[in-house]
Order: C-alpha cells, then sequence, then structure tokens
C-alpha cells in the first residue's frame, strides 16, 4: 500500500486556488485501507507552505512546499523528506526521498528467484513466514497536471519510483505497489483522474472515474485498472481535524500479471490538525 495515500494524500482539488496565508504550518493525518491485495497504512506529515505569488486578493497562484512523512503498515515503517513546488495552478512539481524498513512480515520484504513467477495473494499466503527484515531507499519524482473547468476536475499524476533494496533478491515484492522490482529499478506509474465536482449540506465532493497504469523497467510488468474515485470533504472541523475528508477508489484490473479481472477497492479517512 497504498496507493490510496498516493492518490490522496494531497487530497484532489475542489478548486484550484484556495484562500490561505503567505506562511502556513501543515500538519496531516491520514488512515488508509486497501482490499485485493489487503492492506493498511497510518501517514502523517508535517510542512511548511509558502505563497509565492497571487492571482488576487486571498487566491494563491504559485507556492512552495516542503516538510517530512511517516508512514506505518504492517509490513513497512517509512520516513522521508519532500518538496513540492507549484509554480502554476494547473502544475505541481514534487520529489521525496524515503527510508525503509521492512519488518519481516506480511510481504514485507519477499524475495523471488525470477520476475516470471507468480506473486498474487495465494502465493503470499503460502509463503508468510518466508519474509525477512531488510531496509530499503526510495527516490520518488512526480510531475501532476491539473485543471478545472465549471463542476469538471482533471487531475494527471505522473510518478517515478526508483528503490535500492536489501535482501536475498535477486526480485523483490513490493507490498505498496503490489509488483516485483530489482536492487536499482526503476517504477512509473500514471493515472488519469476526471471528477464532477459539487456541493452537499455535508460539504464539497468530487466523484468521477479513473485509470490507472502502473509498470516496472527491469520485469517488464504492467497493470492497467480502470475505476471510480470519490473525494468528500468539510469545510467545518470535526473534532480535532481540519477539513476532515473521506475518499475511496473502487478499479478492476484490465491487465495484470496476478489479479486480471479482480476488484480493488481503497478508502482513506484524513484531515489537518
Amino acid at each position: 500500500m497504498w496507493p490510496v495515500a498516493r492518490v490522496f494524500c494531497l487530497a484532489i482539488p475542489l478548486t484550484l486556488a484556495g484562500t490561505e496565508p503567505a506562511l502556513e504550518r501543515i500538519q496531516s493525518i491520514q488512515l488508509g485501507l486497501e482490499s485485493n491485495p489487503a492492506g493498511l497504512e497510518l501517514l502523517w506529515s508535517r510542512s511548511l507552505r509558502k505563497t509565492l505569488a497571487w492571482r488576487s486578493p486571498g487566491e494563491s497562484w504559485a507556492s512552495l512546499e516542503g516538510g517530512m512523512v511517516m508512514a506505518l503498515t504492517p509490513a513497512l515503517g517509512r520516513v522521508g523528506l519532500f518538496g513540492e513546488w507549484q509554480p502554476l495552478p494547473v502544475l505541481i512539481l514534487r520529489a521525496e526521498a524515503d527510508q525503509l524498513r521492512y519488518t519481516g512480515q506480511h510481504g514485507g520484504v519477499l524475495s523471488f528467484e525470477r520476475s516470471s513467477l507468480p506473486f498474487g495473494q495465494p502465493v503470499l499466503d503460502a509463503r508468510r513466514g518466508d519474509e525477512e527484515s531488510a531496509s530499503a531507499r526510495r527516490v520518488q519524482a512526480q510531475a501532476t497536471l491539473q485543471y478545472r473547468a465549471g463542476p469538471l476536475v482533471f487531475r494527471a499524476p505522473l510518478n517515478l519510483v526508483w528503490t535500492r533494496n536489501a535482501g536475498r533478491g535477486p526480485w523483490f515484492y513490493d507490498p505498496q505497489y503490489d509488483t516485483l522490482l530489482r536492487d536499482g529499478d526503476r517504477l512509473q506509474d500514471t493515472s488519469l483522474q476526471v471528477g464532477w465536482a459539487g456541493g452537499t449540506g455535508l460539504g464539497e465532493f468530487v466523484v468521477g472515474p479513473s485509470y490507472e497504469v502502473t509498470r516496472t523497467r527491469e520485469a517488464g510488468l504492467e497493470r492497467r485498472r480502470a475505476g471510480l474515485f470519490g473525494l468528500l470533504r468539510r469545510a467545518s472541523p470535526a473534532g480535532w481535524l481540519v477539513e476532515p475528508y473521506l475518499a475511496f477508489q473502487v478499479g478492476r484490473d484490465l491487465r495484470d500479471p496476478n489479479r486480471r479481472g479482480q476488484i480493488n477497492t481503497q478508502l482513506a479517512l484524513g484531515g489537518r490538525f
């Protein structure tokens, strides 16, 4: 896991510009759940954001943000630093460097002799106990195009991931992306989301179709997933959470080495505090 965190950790913007102070300290938390493969993740981040330019009073045009992120799952723990630059309302650039520690359980970290071997849920269940504790490093670079035209919201992230793994290998199961990677391998993850934005008594929402493609360079593995996503965000606080949100994504794997035709579901609950 967990793609739900990657998709919704910044929350799909209901507006491309919002009211905020010129310098803002941000602290957020998210709980993510996933099925097929099963996953659970607690994500925390803290950052400092500076508005660089204004389109009009109270409406930001460009911003710069940097901070740290920590995540905990049954398979691994992750801590990292990130920087994010939004030079225009339609473009977000992000870079992140993470240190990972696999727990030796729940598929992290599990070695395979060949990339052609199956690694679906029956294999993961059968090999439970074969995992080993190990460390890994990961660098991510992401560019996101986004645009809003009336109630329609378009969002297209491109994510490039480089990993360095320790362990027996030579191929490693990555529980976050549900694929096999070699030490030093590169993964490419792209998606397109087209949503319809509106408002209810509960808050603002976005809902619409999504399409995601995940590829690994060395193994040549590819997943294509089509589905439906949704996000509901409240403007008013809920307890100690500011701007709390509930997000979901349901997708069918159109192409996948192990899960073709199967349904994947993701759910996230989070906000600032």
